[in-house]
């Protein structure tokens, strides 16, 4: 490869020679100062998630009672649609900008740990690091248990493989999952467009009137179920297409062909920060139900790539 240009010029370029990252990734995840940004980034992608429920929740509120107006008192319904739509329209502009502030600032802390651990340079171009103050305000109101361990080990390797092991792990995890819940919104969205269609046969006085009456109101509903459902499949794709670049590269360091350089590392963490600046949110009670069977097949995958390493002479001195 090409020496660096531009602003990647003067980066190191990764140690062909049997050397771990050093602290070991595993070890230095455990750290109390790296378990602070855990737990911060944990509860700021949380703080998030509530304010995005609460912007639908009040899209969906708003269009029952737009309904409820518009077959209980129809001579009232232009009045509340009115004040609904203003009302809506201002509280989304606010809750919309906190929440991406929250997104953002919980994608820094994520990328300010993961900078740490695989010892990665900073790239200022794509994020501004996050201040302590957020960090030890959001850590503080963290109530999870999960800010230990956050990756599996990759004891044998060595660097730059130990790096794109855990790299490997961020593209995987949630790929599915986003998928499942796209198509699980997409059943929705078409489960209550047949329930309202089945109430609006029922209202006014003619079939017409009924869906303008029932269904008109959840125009705004339907447009966030939509988006929802291209941003999950979106991400779905994204995720693998970054599986893939990786795949590409630790076949060609399996083969010896081509040691990955530091270069290339940050360049997929790029595409890691990325994802997570603009990931579409997966309810918890949905992400609990697959939890443990995403977390073996992470691990798994963690496992056999460590076993391909040491096979293919990518192994620290001693290991069996």
């Amino acid at each position: 490869m090409g020496s660096p240009q531009g602003r990647w010029a003067g980066l190191p370029v990764s140690d062909p020679a049997p050397a771990p990252t050093s602290p070991y990734i595993y070890d230095a995840q455990n750290l109390p100062e790296n378990r602070r940004l855990v737990a911060a980034f944990a509860r700021m992608y949380t703080d998030a998630k509530i304010l995005f429920a609460v912007r639908i929740f009040g899209v969906a509120a708003l269009a029952v009672g737009l309904v409820v107006a518009g077959v209980l008192a129809p001579q009232a319904r232009s009045i509340v649609s009115g004040l609904g739509s203003v009302v809506l329209l201002v509280a989304s502009i606010v809750v919309t900008n906190v929440e991406k502030t929250h997104r953002t600032r919980a994608a820094a802390t994520q990328e300010e740990f993961d900078t740490r651990v695989f010892r990665l340079t900073w790239n200022a171009i794509h994020v501004d690091r996050p201040s302590a103050s957020h960090i030890q305000h959001a850590a503080a109101r963290y109530e999870g248990t999960r800010d230990t361990n956050w990756y599996d080990p990759t004891s044998g390797t060595h660097r730059p493989f130990d790096v794109l092991i855990c790299q490997a792990a961020n593209f995987g995890w949630g790929t599915t999952m986003h998928r499942r819940w796209g198509w699980t919104l997409s059943a929705i969205a078409i489960v209550l467009l047949g329930v309202l269609a089945s109430i609006a046969s029922l209202v006014g006085t003619s079939y017409a009137e009924g869906l303008l009456v029932v269904v008109g109101p959840f125009v705004t509903v339907f447009k966030e179920l939509i988006e929802q459902i291209k941003a999950n499949f979106e991400a779905s794709a994204a995720k693998e297409k970054g599986e893939r670049q990786l795949a590409d590269l630790w076949s060609k360091g399996m083969s010896g062909s081509h040691i990955p350089t530091e270069l290339e590392l940050r360049s997929l963490q790029d595409k890691i920060l990325a994802l997570r600046q603009s990931n579409p949110y997966v309810p918890d009670w949905f992400d609990e139900r697959f939890r443990k069977q995403s977390e073996a097949a992470m691990r798994a995958s963690t496992d056999d790539r460590v076993r391909e390493a040491i096979a293919a002479g990518h192994a620290m001195p001693g290991t069996a």
